[in-house]
């Protein structure tokens, strides 16, 4: 799970609030997609990090 979150302050605008959420948002999901493509065809339960320090 991944969260993405803004301070409420008392001259807040709601409505940036919300857009500054998700561009937040946005650019977990993209680093998440990024890492699911980098880790696609390895075989299931390797670690990248062994891999690597083994080769």
């Amino acid at each position: 799970m991944r969260q993405a979150g803004a301070g409420i302050v008392a001259d807040s605008d709601p409505v940036s609030e919300q857009r500054e959420c998700e561009a937040k948002a946005g650019a977990i999901l993209a680093a998440a997609r990024e890492r699911s493509r980098a880790l696609a065809g390895r075989p299931t339960g390797s670690n990248p990090a062994i891999v690597q320090q083994t080769q």
